[in-house]
C-alpha cells in the first residue's frame, strides 16, 4: 500500500474513532475532566501518521490540535461554601413564560389568582423579584447600547438576606453569574456550564448533535437534570435551607411549532418536574411558585413576550405553600414575594395592589401603570396624569412607588 493511501487509511480510521467515541459521550449534564483526554490523543496520533517523518511538522501540526483545547477556560463548577445554619427551609420555583390561565391545580396551597410580572422578560423581571424592587427603581434590565443595565450596586438581592446554606439550580442565559443571579448563593449551578471541558472537542460534538439530533435531546432533558441535581442538593444538605430552580419548558415550545397546543403540551411536561421536586422537599418549607413572565399565544396576533404589557405577558401563576390555603382574587406583585420567603410574612400580598408599575420591553425603554383588571396606562415619568381622580388605594399605592411626592 502506498504512503498516501497509508495516510488516506489512518484519517478514515481516525475519523471513525473519534465519531465513535463520541457517540458514548453522555448527552447531557456536567462534564467529566477525563472525557476528552483519549479524543485528544487519537487526533494527536492521527495527525503524526498524516504529517509523515519530520518531526517538525508533526509537532507543528500536534500543536495546531492541541492548543485551543489546553487554552480554553476551565468550566466553573459550583463551589460550596460554609454558611450559617438556617432556622426554616426555603424553596423558590420559577418556571420561565409561564401564563397564569395554565397554572397547576394546587390545593392546600394559598393561590393568587390575578399576581403580576414586574416585566414581559426575564432579565429585568427576575432583578425585580429579587430585589423586591419595580423596574424603575431598580434600574436593571432595561436596553441600553446593544446590551442591557444592571441593577443599582446599593440594592441587596433575597439570597444574601436569608441565613442558612442556598443553592441555585437554573437555565435561561440571562439568569448566569455575568449578569450577578449567584449572589449570595452558596453553591450556583446553570445549565449552560454543562459543557465539554475542550472548546475544540465541544465544537465536534455539537456539530454531532445537530446532526443526529442531539440538541433537541438536550432541551427535553435539561428541567429533568436540573431537578434530579436540586432534589440531590436537598437531601445532602441539612436543614435551614435556600433553594432556587428555574426551569425552561414553556419557553420551548417554539422549538417544536408555535401553536397554543405545543405550548400547553410544555407546560404538562414541566409540570411532572416541578411535582416530582415538591415531593422531594419538606412539608414545613416555605415554597413560593411562581413565573418571570407570561406569554402571548396569538391574541391581537401577538407571539411571544417582550413586547407587550398587555396580560397575556405579565398575568402569571403565583402559590404559596406553607400559610393557610385559600385564594386570594386581588391584583399581587411579584416584588412582595421576598417579604414572604424572608419573614414568612403575606401581609403585603394578601393586601394586593390597586396599581403595579411595569417596565423594560426587550428592545426599548418602556413603563406602564396596571390597574387591577389589567387596564394599563403608560406612564412616561413619575407624575400622575392630570386631573386623575385617584381612589385612597390607588393613591397610596402611586405613593409607595414614588409617584406621588408626600
Amino acid at each position: 500500500m502506498s504512503a498516501p493511501s497509508k495516510r488516506a487509511l489512518a484519517l478514515v480510521a481516525l475519523a471513525a474513532a473519534v465519531l465513535l467515541y463520541e457517540g458514548l459521550q453522555p448527552g447531557f449534564g456536567p462534564p467529566s475532566p477525563w472525557w476528552d483526554a483519549p479524543v485528544a490523543l487519537l487526533l494527536a496520533g492521527g495527525i503524526a501518521a498524516v504529517a509523515g517523518r519530520h518531526i517538525a511538522s508533526t509537532l507543528a501540526a500536534v500543536a495546531l490540535f492541541l492548543a485551543p483545547p489546553l487554552a480554553a477556560p476551565d468550566v466553573v463548577l459550583p463551589q460550596d461554601a460554609d454558611s450559617a445554619p438556617g432556622d426554616r427551609d426555603r424553596v423558590l420555583i420559577t418556571v420561565d413564560t409561564w401564563r397564569a390561565d395554565y397554572a397547576f391545580d394546587l390545593p392546600g396551597w394559598r393561590v393568587y389568582d390575578e399576581a403580576v410580572a414586574p416585566s414581559n422578560w426575564t432579565l429585568p423581571s427576575m432583578d425585580s423579584l429579587m430585589r423586591g424592587q419595580p423596574v424603575r427603581r431598580h434600574r436593571g434590565g432595561l436596553p441600553s447600547d446593544g446590551g442591557f443595565t444592571r441593577p443599582l450596586e446599593a440594592t441587596p438581592v433575597l439570597a444574601e438576606g436569608i441565613e442558612g446554606r442556598s443553592a441555585a439550580f437554573v437555565c435561561n442565559p440571562y439568569l448566569s453569574t455575568e449578569f450577578g443571579f449567584d449572589r449570595g448563593f452558596d453553591t450556583f449551578v446553570h445549565a449552560d456550564s454543562w459543557r465539554e471541558r475542550f472548546s475544540l472537542f465541544h465544537f465536534l460534538r455539537q456539530w454531532r448533535k445537530r446532526t443526529f439530533g442531539g440538541i433537541e435531546r438536550q432541551r427535553a432533558e435539561r428541567d429533568a437534570y436540573l431537578v434530579d441535581e436540586a432534589i440531590r442538593w436537598w437531601e445532602s444538605t441539612p436543614k435551614g435551607r435556600f433553594l432556587w430552580v428555574h426551569l425552561l419548558g414553556p419557553h420551548e415550545y417554539t422549538r417544536t411549532e408555535q401553536t397554543a397546543e405545543s405550548y400547553a403540551a410544555q407546560v404538562d411536561a414541566v409540570e411532572v418536574h416541578v411535582r416530582r421536586l415538591l415531593e422531594a422537599i419538606d412539608e414545613d418549607a416555605r415554597v413560593v411558585l411562581t413565573s418571570d413572565h407570561g406569554e402571548s399565544l396569538g391574541e391581537d396576533g401577538r407571539w411571544g413576550h417582550g413586547r407587550s404589557f398587555e396580560s397575556e405577558e405579565v398575568h402569571v401563576p403565583l402559590a404559596l405553600r406553607g400559610p393557610d390555603p385559600g385564594e386570594y382574587p386581588r391584583q399581587a406583585s411579584l416584588t412582595d414575594v421576598v417579604h414572604f420567603l424572608d419573614q414568612g410574612d403575606t401581609e403585603a400580598l394578601d393586601r394586593g395592589r390597586e396599581v403595579i408599575e411595569l417596565g423594560g420591553h426587550h428592545r426599548q425603554v418602556a413603563w406602564a401603570l396596571r390597574r387591577t383588571g389589567g387596564q394599563l396606562q403608560d406612564r412616561k415619568g413619575p407624575a400622575p396624569a392630570p386631573g386623575q381622580a385617584l381612589s385612597p388605594e390607588v393613591e397610596a399605592n402611586l405613593r409607595e412607588l414614588g409617584y406621588l411626592q408626600p
